[in-house]
Formats: structure tokens, C-alpha cells, sequence
């Protein structure tokens, strides 16, 4: 065999390896922005519901709650929620001569000044109106195998304190507390703890972390004031009465 045959070959085969290499590298990359896309995703649409909830606490107990349980258990089974409802004074209208139908064709203000229609205070679970509201999006969940979305349930209610992909054995941080007198909450699970396993390139998550890091060091120091990036997927704020999360 030729001199000249055998360095084509061994260039062949090294073009071929570094090819590998740069394929391979190319494709981890590829596979962590994925996974690290996919379970902020996951954490952000169980950090919404958690939001929801302690927004709701707050409404009926006036503070924010720092434990799962009791965030949980008090809005899924106490009647505590102060509401005014719209409701017919039946006696009203039947010594009216009147019927609920004939109401119905009544305009409100018309129904009201009549006292047809009156406001009666009730207590219900706070769970319960937030399900009313159909414009609440933060408690419609999509399923990321499907991209079928429906209404929060009571089992994925009760799941929310748990980080996604990690079954019951990892829970999202919980702390609240008062700031110059004014209640404030935050729950979070940081990249440490979230991006770990087989799908995780150790290496890259390093990086990324240190890159953040940075980031949101020259970003400080441009402007004290920014809020800082940080090396973590989290929603509300423990020093300023902030309720946003940092994937919006």
C-alpha cells in the first residue's frame, strides 16, 4: 500500500472522528436546552397554581402561609371566604304577584331597586371561587404528553407542592413572612436540585449556572436596583411584595 493511500486513510478516519466529536457535542447541547426548557416549563405551570393559592389565603386569611399543608388543606376544606351573592327574595316576588321569570326579563338596577334581587353574605372555600373564575389560566393545566389542557383537580391540587419529575420525593421551597410590616411569599426550586439525572450534561449545567451568575453580576452593577437573575425557577419575592416568577 502506498504512503500516499495510508495518510488518506488515517485523515479519513480522523475527519470522521472529529466529526463524531462535533456531532456529539452539538447534540448535548441540543438535548440540555431541551431538557431545561421542558422542566421549567413544568415548574413554572406548578408555580402558578401555587401563586393562586397563597394569593387566595391571603385573601381570605389576610396573610400568605409558609407550609404546604396548611396552604392546601385550609383553602380545599374550610368554608372561610367572605362573598356577597346575588340572590331572588322569593318573598319578595311572590308578594309581587310576581314570578323568578318575570324578574329574569327585569334589568338589574330594575330588579334590585325593587328588592327582587338582593346581596346575601356567605362563606365559602376560597378554592371553590377561584375554580368559579374562568378567566383564572393559572389553574388550567396542560398536559405536555397530550397538549390537552383542562381545569385544575383536586389530586393536582394537592400535587403542587411536589417539583415535576421527581414524584413525591422533591418539594418546591415554601417561606412567607412579613417585610416592613407587609406580607410577602416565595416558592422555588433551585437548578441543583431540578437538573439532575442521566438527561443532565453535569458539565453544561456548571456553565449555565456560571454563566447566569455573571450575567446577573454585571447586571448589578450596572443598575443596583434590577432584580438579579438567579440560578433558580421561583415566584414571588421574600424581600419586596413581588408575586411575578422569573419564566414569565
Amino acid at each position: 500500500m502506498k504512503v500516499r493511500t495510508i495518510i488518506q486513510i488515517v485523515l479519513a478516519v480522523v475527519i470522521i472522528g472529529l466529526g463524531y466529536l462535533l456531532y456529539d457535542n452539538f447534540k448535548k447541547d441540543i438535548d440540555f436546552d431541551n431538557e431545561y426548557t421542558a422542566r421549567r416549563d413544568a415548574c413554572a405551570q406548578k408555580l402558578k397554581v401555587i401563586r393562586t393559592l397563597e394569593e387566595a389565603y391571603k385573601q381570605t386569611y389576610y396573610v400568605y402561609c409558609g407550609n404546604f399543608d396548611t396552604l392546601i388543606n385550609r383553602l380545599m376544606t374550610e368554608d372561610s371566604l367572605l362573598v356577597l351573592k346575588e340572590e331572588y327574595d322569593t318573598n319578595a316576588i311572590m308578594q309581587a304577584g310576581l314570578t323568578i321569570h318575570d324578574v329574569q326579563n327585569m334589568t338589574s338596577d330594575e330588579a334590585r331597586d325593587k328588592k327582587f334581587i338582593v346581596d346575601k353574605r356567605r362563606y365559602v372555600k376560597a378554592l371553590d371561587e377561584l375554580r368559579a373564575k374562568k378567566d383564572n389560566k393559572d389553574l388550567i393545566i396542560n398536559d405536555p404528553n397530550t397538549g390537552v389542557s383542562h381545569p385544575i383537580t383536586d389530586e393536582e391540587i394537592r400535587n403542587c407542592r411536589y417539583v415535576p419529575g421527581f414524584g413525591k420525593d422533591k418539594e418546591f421551597k415554601l417561606v412567607a413572612k412579613q417585610n416592613d410590616g407587609v406580607w410577602v411569599f416565595m416558592s422555588w426550586i433551585d437548578f441543583e436540585d431540578l437538573y439532575v439525572g442521566e438527561k443532565i450534561d453535569p458539565k453544561l449545567l456548571k456553565n449555565k449556572i456560571a454563566a447566569i451568575k455573571e450575567k446577573s453580576k454585571k447586571l448589578l452593577e450596572q443598575n443596583p436596583d434590577a432584580d438579579p437573575v438567579y440560578t433558580s425557577w421561583r415566584v414571588g419575592d421574600t424581600l419586596k411584595p413581588e408575586t411575578r416568577g422569573n419564566f414569565e
